[in-house]
């Protein structure tokens, strides 16, 4: 495997691409040395043949920072450099290991960091390229890979000094740290926020763990379930780990799996699917309160709306110009809407949607079926659930194999005293670089906590051992086979129903209200009014625009969308059907229908549930890898004990130790973990939003795919099947769009500070996101069962545009954007931030009481033995 070696601090990159423009005013001395390097390094393989040319790099690095200014590159960023090369050499040809990779996103960060302050330092003045409209230049995105020596001119967003000359209109602009005004770099003025939030979170959560070990409000198992993400997961139910006991239960699951019999499959649908819409009958608004007729003719004026500018819209060469041609135009197309009350009344449809999508449900899966049944057409149904009796597995192993399979993704939400911890153990490793950080020491000069946080040090090892030893139930296939039995299990000791209650059951069934037809007029309607929402909400959304970048997708939503005078125009061919919805019969007999849902009882509810386990559990049998893949994971949890009795010896050790006695004084910081480690996530999660962000505007604009393919159908009960998993996506679009706008505002108006009072007010901006469900797994089920009819069907057309399409949007399904969890904390935090001043404060004089009183007490420990 080769890797390019991009650890110049990116500044041979940035030096090179302003040696491109005319006005770059570097020493060709200094060009020079650089080339010499990144000629070189850029094509450099990890291979023991390539050591001696990658043993020079350190010393061409020191001697470049030399000859830049007085200002070098720390030692420990050489030292993380050589730690990470010498351990790469030692792997030779073959793949390197997950370590050595972090190793060296580590040290290439710390170089990203430590190249803003050496080249601010210098003083040096950029010049101003337009990156929006220089096909050479094109405007940098968080976390972009570092391009080859021959496309080094265009900007690459892991370059630290592009970072921080990208603004967010794609602008660059002269710099110095001494600059008196703010200076507005939105990627690096996030990056550089997240690092030393993260930092910070760390550090206070480490002294909060150390504090609370001491005084056993923490236990050590609750330390290390916590570090270790797992949850609710007892160690106790690790060491005493059977693998005899789930061996035996799976093999149950098969086996009964293959005995449910078949002829019940359509009559357990139609339970399962009355009982979903009673549900979402329930939970929907009132339907008497959609918009009036008279509402409903004034959306008439939207027809004449011109969008001509928008749809044409081109960006021309000065990119800030553009921009503010761009928002004025969507600001007019805004001020036209307000003439009338259009996004008031679009709005309060929702009502109109949910019944229209109900209705839809209704039509397709037909569970009117169920009123005609006889009592030996229910047998077979009544068959399978008699093979659910006694069927539990009386544990929750699967549970806990399934929570060791999910450990290394996100962190678990129930962590109560590891917050600032945000990736578990592997982050106690960062806390010696944190420890060192000069901008931690600056913003809070009075703590002293390194030689105190020292004695965590090798705790990450010892739970890291254990953590690869679970890696080999983390494939994406045993996370799934582990989702299923845990599903299973779940439903195995919960699921209760007596199958002789089936006949009364369907006695209530026979009172079911009649209802006639389809109702298309309805769906047609209910999308038009959709469609034309999303229209008015992406105008809004261009108004408010901060960048180019950003207005992007919402452009090409209107270029390609259908015309709003189309779209009006249908809608105002209904005007009749809606007026006459209060007094409908059809829609009366549904209306009917769905409240008669509402009646049904307890029972029912479990006589769903029960259903559902069946449906489950025979389709197990079509799972060929199921058995295998717990095997697996079985093997791989098996002998956990001795590592947990390691780890135990550990943090005896570290509670036992003399090295961490200074921080006991810092108890207070306790109460600002919890609050620094929910911003240090958010942060985190806002990062993996940009990430993803191609593969989310993607999905936006994209999307529209799957309701064309699902057109070609002709069964309506294939369609009905994807629709369902599908259903939502419109307004899904618009909530992805309005977060990501949310989020890019709020980068945008990022200003370059150090101090740590100002992030307070940055953070406390931050809230207020919301929460978005992406329901991905859902939707990549509607994919899979698309992609099936495609080729039942032989429409071979769409067949690779929809291939293509799940493999962009699959990266969506680990996507966590809910962030409202987030808010409590984040609304406080310039309290939260000068509280931690404060405390500072005291810290020498508590910290060398406190360690005086321990000492104290230690020899009186000791008398009072010795008078024993």
């Amino acid at each position: 495997m080769r890797i390019k070696l991009h650890f110049l601090f990116f500044m041979g990159l940035a030096m090179a691409s302003s040696r491109d423009t005319a006005s770059s005013s570097l020493p060709n001395s200094i060009i020079k040395k650089i080339d010499s390097v990144t000629d070189r390094a850029d094509y450099v393989s990890i291979d023991p043949h390539y050591s001696s040319l990658t043993k020079q790099i350190p010393n061409k690095i020191k001697g470049f920072a030399e000859d830049v200014g007085s200002t070098r590159i720390s030692s420990h960023i050489i030292n993380r450099y050589r730690s990470f090369k010498e351990s790469a050499d030692n792997v030779g040809p073959s793949r390197l290991s997950t370590d050595i990779i972090n190793r060296y996103r580590s040290f290439k960060e710390s170089a990203n960091s430590e190249f803003f302050l050496l080249s601010s330092s210098t003083n040096y003045s950029f010049s101003a390229t337009n990156h929006q409209t220089d096909p050479n230049h094109p405007p940098p995105t968080l976390h972009e890979s570092m391009p080859p020596r021959r496309k080094r001119s265009i900007s690459t967003s892991s370059s630290a000094l592009f970072r921080l000359r990208r603004s967010s209109n794609g602008m660059s602009y002269s710099f110095s740290v001494h600059h008196p005004t703010p200076i507005f770099f939105s990627d690096a003025t996030f990056s550089t926020l997240q690092s030393h939030i993260s930092a910070l979170a760390r550090v206070v959560t480490g002294v909060s763990l150390y504090n609370g070990l001491i005084d056993k409000s923490i236990s050590s198992d609750h330390a290390i379930t916590e570090l270790m993400n797992l949850g609710s997961i007892q160690l106790k139910d690790l060491e005493t780990f059977d693998n005899k006991k789930v061996d035996e239960f799976v093999k149950k699951l098969k086996k009964t799996s293959t005995e449910m019999g078949a002829q019940s499959v359509t009559l357990e649908k139609q339970i399962v699917d009355l009982y979903t819409m009673k549900n979402v009958w329930n939970g929907s608004k009132n339907f008497e309160t959609i918009p009036d007729e008279a509402s409903f003719k004034g959306l008439q004026y939207l027809e004449n709306l011109d969008l001509t500018v928008l749809e044409n819209f081109k960006v021309g060469t000065d990119s800030q110009k553009s921009l503010e041609s761009l928002t004025n135009a969507a600001k007019a197309v805004v001020d036209a809407i307000e003439k009338g009350n259009a996004l008031k009344t679009l709005k309060q449809m929702n009502p109109f949607h949910q019944f229209a999508q109900l209705v839809e449900h209704c039509s397709n899966a037909k569970p009117e079926g169920i009123k005609f049944l006889t009592p030996a057409e229910t047998t077979p149904l009544k068959t399978n659930l008699k093979m659910l009796q006694g069927f539990s597995s009386k544990t929750e192993v699967l549970s806990t194999l399934s929570r060791i399979a999910s450990s290394g993704m996100e962190a678990s939400s129930g962590r109560m005293h590891t917050s600032g911890l945000i990736n578990g153990h592997r982050d106690l490793n960062q806390l010696s670089n944190d420890v060192e950080n000069a901008w931690l020491h600056n913003s809070l000069g009075t703590f002293d906590v390194k030689e105190g946080l020292s004695v965590f040090t090798g705790l990450a090892e010892k739970m890291s051992a254990l953590d690869e030893k679970w890696n080999s139930a983390r494939t994406k296939t045993v996370r799934r086979s582990l989702q299923t039995a845990r599903n299973l299990e779940s439903s195995s000791n919960f699921v209760k129903y007596n199958p002789d209650s089936l006949d009364t059951a369907f006695q209530s069934f026979q009172t079911f209200p009649i209802y006639s037809q389809r109702l298309d007029s309805l769906k047609a309607l209910s999308k038009d009014f959709i469609k034309l929402l999303k229209v008015v909400e992406i105008v809004y959304f261009i108004s408010r625009s901060k960048s180019l970048e950003s207005s992007k997708t919402h452009l090409l939503l209107l270029k390609n969308g259908e015309k709003v005078k189309d779209v009006v125009g249908r809608i105002m061919q209904q005007l009749t059907f809606y007026a006459s919805i209060p007094t409908d019969p059809q829609i009366k007999q549904y209306k009917e229908f769905f409240d008669f849902l509402k009646t049904l009882n307890e029972d029912f509810t479990s006589l769903s549930a029960a259903t559902q386990f069946v449906i489950d559990l025979r389709n197990l049998k079509d799972e060929q890898s199921f058995e295998t893949d717990i095997t697996t994971a079985s093997s791989a949890v098996s002998g956990s004990s001795k590592h947990i009795s390691t780890i135990r010896s550990k943090i005896e050790e570290i509670i036992q130790s003399e090295t961490g006695k200074k921080l006991v004084g810092l108890k207070e910081l306790v109460k600002f973990s919890k609050p620094l480690g929910d911003s240090s996530e958010a942060l985190s999660r806002v990062q993996k939003v940009l990430e993803r962000k191609k593969e989310l505007l993607d999905f936006v604009e994209n999307g529209h795919l799957v309701e064309g393919v699902v057109e070609l159908f002709p069964d309506p009960s294939d369609q009905f099947e994807v629709r369902k998993d599908w259903a939502g996506f419109d307004e899904l679009s618009s909530k992805i769009l309005n977060q990501l706008d949310k989020i890019q505002k709020w980068i945008d108006g990022l200003v370059t500070s150090e101090e740590l009072d100002s992030y307070g007010s940055a953070l406390e901006k931050l809230s207020g996101l919301g929460d978005v469900d992406l329901e991905m797994s859902k939707r990549l089920q509607a994919i899979d069962f698309l992609l099936k009819q495609i080729d039942r069907f032989k429409l071979q057309s769409p067949a690779d545009e929809v291939v293509k399409f799940k493999e962009t949007i699959t990266p969506l399904e680990s996507l966590n954007l809910e962030f409202s969890k987030f808010d409590a904390s984040l609304s406080t935090m310039s309290s939260t931030l000068t509280g931690l001043k404060n405390t500072g404060g005291k810290a020498v004089k508590s910290t060398t009481m406190a360690a005086g009183l321990l000492g104290e007490e230690k020899k009186l420990t000791a008398r009072k033995d010795t008078v024993k």
